[in-house]
């Protein structure tokens, strides 16, 4: 409530006025927070190099940078000319060492009741009373866990004064003195202060692959050790089951080295997430570089009297994460050429309708990926095939197979890989029947080249492809017949193209509407791109025969999808397209695959197809798994107004943490010092001879850039050559209680219960006498504007009603606009509005350009370039081999499936 009062006094006199406010309300207030910090990465990661420069400082917006601040000095040393240039320069640096998880946890619940008056005069001033009670308050206390070894976090200010200038014939030359001043931080176990490493680390246990259960059935992996258990996503079995679940859903929290070595580690299958139809144990026999031995860590078992074996991946090291994460890499697959040798086959793909009955299929792990061939420069012995598979975040170690790598004996083929559904194999199919075939030789991930055609690749991609050539040799019946050139583009994770939705074996029933949902290469946030969605049915062994079922969208992608993404993705959240398709009855009883399919900013085509799923009828769906619960399909709850606790994602990332907690308490300690460095540029130096911090072994060898090893002037600590600690410097009021060192327990091993008060009454009352503080000018003008402001919002009303009777018709939603009721005389007929620019999700926007048809995983050609507005350098077939994927700038033709028919 605002009440305005007013009076004159008499012509000459200021308006006496007095304003009273009164405020009544009450607020229901509960609050759980929950920070949590993960330092995933040492040193390298968290340099943050001149702040300076991004946070802008009063005087010092030019010290970020070298400057002269004197003119340059000009004299002669005999017949030398000499020239110095004084300079000055100064960064900010944040740094921190080791490695650190933690969360803090505090809450507070209350029902607040809220009574406030305020009056103002201007004559007297203004007076507020203020009265707040909280009714049954439960304050939960700050509750913490915290990780770490030894872990360091600071700044470091680096103001440099620089000289630079020439001698005689020695130009440019440059002499940099500097100081260091730090501040930092540091928490460390007791063994770290020692110098000893701790015998307690991060044990994460990744299951990626199992081979030998029986095709077309659908399994879970179940993994326990240190009092934790983890499961794997439902994935179907063709004779072997990949899986690339989130690595950071398989930590199993803080274990000693005589915990794991030579314990058994459980590990169990489980039929579509319920039924236990296998269990056994794999056993880590020693450590090397903080990995189990041998690696793969193996678990034997028998599934259906059949021999099955479960791959994992133990490691044993401060982080985890880090050595997971770092196997983890999105792979593209490209086939630029494909060489003849032999002179029948040769012949026999001179045949244009042979050609284009062709294809290359690579076989690996199950899983079946074929590419149409087309002639490459109008030879006979030369093909190659567009299209760019897309495999997505990978776990690298799902290549290494386990038959090694040798050609087949003379008169066989490759038999032996042949054999072993864990081999990469590729395989020239004509007719349906395979005329060579070869094995990919085992992937050399640390000796990638460098790809030079990165024409149209966005510029955030082209320093983020690693190209990795293989060169396969094709054989028939033991004699070598071709080589087959595979290209792996290897991208970090946060850069890949995936399928969201599915991710899963599960059941899709007809009639009802499901969110695909898919990310690709580098799209931009609101453009528009257009696919082609197909389905290809899945054989038990893993190949793919396409159906007639297709579904044309133009979408955009979005930050904000609404779904949990179950892989391993980077620390990103990828900008996805989705849509909504509902299940075509004439696909009920069927297990697929969805494909999508669609061309790059270079017209190249992509395939990127999902795991399989069940089509079946309406009613007929299953849940995937016991604990699976509503989030059966990918969805999270986001709560609502009576939410009263964490969403179960938050949950899993405190459980997580808290699985790292032990009871070893953690020193911690302030300091800071200074240290000294020189710097110089282009300054030749007699051998032998250094400077003040340099190594006297090394000399400076005549180098012209030089930098001073950092010298030490002061450091606090409590080391042997750290001098005084900072408690002993600084006065007692500042270091009280801690303030500067101390212990506190990694994670606080009872239980917190909240406190909880009855009532608690805030009251607040204060006057303020403005006349000691304004002067008469000043409130009169106050007083003549608050006497006047009643009339201005009268006068206001009348002219918005005026120009909203004038120029708005009545809406029935708003019945007043600023307190003004419409008129009814004013309703006018409401126009119809224009149709949408973005057509429906089931058919292709209209276009002038023609479609490029792109070629399915079938037998179709490959793409060909649209009659108008062809793409700046369009590449044709005598092109160099195509570019490394990347998604069009402007949205692309959709490329159309095949319309075989199932």
């Amino acid at each position: 409530i605002l009440i305005y009062k007013s009076h004159i006094n008499g012509f000459m006199k200021a308006p006496k006025v007095q304003v009273t406010g009164e405020l009544k309300g009450w607020a229901d207030f509960n609050a759980d927070v929950a920070t949590a910090v993960n330092f995933k990465t040492d040193r390298s990661a968290s340099v943050l190099d001149n702040i300076l420069d991004k946070i802008p400082l009063p005087g010092l917006e030019d010290l970020t940078r070298e400057q002269a601040i004197l003119q340059p000095i000009k004299f002669h040393f005999g017949g030398t000319p000499v020239t110095v240039k004084p300079g000055f320069s100064c960064q900010l640096k944040a740094y921190h060492l080791g490695l650190l998880k933690g969360s803090l946890r505090v809450g507070l619940a209350t029902k607040l009741l809220i009574d406030g008056l305020m009056n103002f005069n201007t004559d007297s001033g203004l007076q507020t009373n203020l009265s707040a009670k909280a009714l049954d308050v439960a304050f939960t206390p700050p509750t913490w866990m915290l990780f770490t070894n030894k872990f360091e976090m600071g700044m470091m200010m680096q103001p440099t004064l620089w000289l630079a200038g020439s001698f005689g014939m020695m130009k440019d030359m440059e002499m940099g003195f500097a100081l260091r001043p730090f501040f930092n931080i540091s928490i460390m176990q007791k063994d770290a202060m020692l110098g000893l490493s701790s015998s307690t680390k991060e044990l994460a246990i990744y299951p990626w692959r199992v081979v030998g259960l029986p095709p077309g059935k659908n399994y879970v992996i179940k993994v326990g050790a240190n009092g934790q258990y983890k499961m794997t996503s439902n994935q179907m079995s063709t004779g072997v089951a990949e899986y690339t679940d989130n690595v950071e859903d398989f930590t199993f929290g803080l274990v000693d080295k005589d915990q794991l070595v030579g314990i058994p580690i459980e590990v169990s299958i489980l039929e579509d997430g319920k039924e236990e139809v296998g269990k056994g144990t794999a056993t880590c026999s020693s450590i090397v570089n903080g990995e189990c031995q041998p690696a793969p860590v193996t678990a034997k078992m028998q599934v259906d009297g059949k021999d099955v074996e479960v791959q994992l991946s133990v490691i044993w090291q401060e982080s985890s994460m880090s050595a997971l994460t770092a196997k983890i890499k999105s792979i593209s697959l490209r086939f630029p050429s494909v060489t003849i040798s032999d002179q029948a086959l040769v012949k026999k793909m001179a045949d244009p309708n042979t050609l284009a009955n062709s294809l290359l299929r690579l076989k690996r792990n199950g899983r079946t990926f074929s590419v149409p061939l087309a002639s490459k420069m109008h030879s006979k012995t030369f093909l190659e095939s567009r299209v760019i598979i897309e495999l997505g975040p990978c776990f690298l170690d799902s290549w290494k197979s386990k038959t090694a790598f040798r050609p087949p004996a003379p008169g066989t083929s490759t038999s032996a890989a042949e054999n072993d559904p864990t081999a990469a194999v590729l395989e020239l199919v004509i007719n349906d029947e395979v005329v060579s075939s070869g094995m990919v030789p085992p992937v050399q991930w640390d000796q990638a080249g460098v790809s030079q055609d990165f024409d149209v690749m966005a510029s955030s991609l082209k320093t983020s492809v690693t190209p990795i050539p293989a060169m396969v040799p094709m054989y028939s019946n033991g004699k070598m017949v071709g080589t087959s050139e595979l290209e792996i583009d290897v991208m970090p994770p946060s850069m890949s193209a995936f399928w969201i939705f599915p991710y899963e074996a599960q059941d899709f029933a007809e009639g009802n509407e499901y969110s695909f949902t898919w990310a690709t290469h580098g799209a931009v946030k609101g453009t528009k791109y257009n696919f082609t969605l197909t389905a290809q049915l899945v054989g038990k062994d893993g190949s793919l025969t396409p159906t007639a079922w297709q579904q044309p969208v133009s979408v955009a992608c979005t930050n904000d999808i609404g779904i949990e993404i179950y892989r391993y993705h980077g620390s990103e959240d990828p900008c996805a397209f989705q849509v909504k398709v509902s299940i075509p009855a004439k696909l009920v009883g069927k297990r697929v695959v969805l494909t999508a399919l669609w061309l790059d900013a270079n017209l190249m085509p992509h395939e990127m197809v999902s795991e399989p799923v069940n089509f079946v009828a309406a009613g007929a769906g299953t849940s995937r798994r016991l604990d699976s619960g509503s989030g059966q399909w990918g969805l999270v709850s986001k709560g609502s107004v009576d939410h009263t606790g964490f969403g179960s994602k938050v949950q899993s990332k405190l459980a997580n943490l808290r699985s790292h907690c032990n009871a070893q308490d953690l020193d911690y300690a302030i300091g800071a010092g200074m240290n000294f460095v020189e710097h110089m540029k282009n300054v030749m130096m007699p051998m032998g001879m250094g400077m003040a911090g340099d190594d006297p072994s090394a000399g400076m060898g005549g180098s012209p850039d030089w930098s001073s090893q950092p010298v030490s002037l002061f450091k606090l600590g409590d080391g042997p050559n750290h001098g005084k600690k900072l408690s002993k410097i600084l006065p007692n009021s500042l270091c009280a209680g801690g303030a500067c060192e101390g212990m506190l327990p990694g994670c606080q091993q009872t239980k917190v219960s909240p406190i909880k008060i009855k009532q608690i009454v805030f009251k607040l009352s204060r006057y303020f006498n403005w006349k000691q503080h304004a002067g008469p000018k000043m409130r009169h003008v106050v007083a003549y504007a608050l006497a006047l402001l009643p009339s201005a919002i009268q006068i206001s009303e009348k002219q918005v009603a005026s120009e909203v009777g004038e120029t708005m018709p009545n809406n029935p939603i708003l019945d007043t606009i600023f307190g003004i009721t419409t008129s009814t005389s004013t309703v006018r007929t409401t126009t119809t509005l224009p149709p949408t620019t973005l057509p429906p999700t089931t058919t292709l926007p209209p276009t002038t350009q023609a479609p490029a048809p792109p070629p399915p995983p079938s037998t179709t050609e490959p793409p060909t370039q649209p009659p108008t507005e062809p793409p700046t350098e369009a590449p044709t077939t005598q092109a160099p081999a195509p570019p490394p994927p990347t998604p069009a700038p402007t949205p692309a033709p959709t490329p159309p499936p095949s319309t075989t028919e199932a």
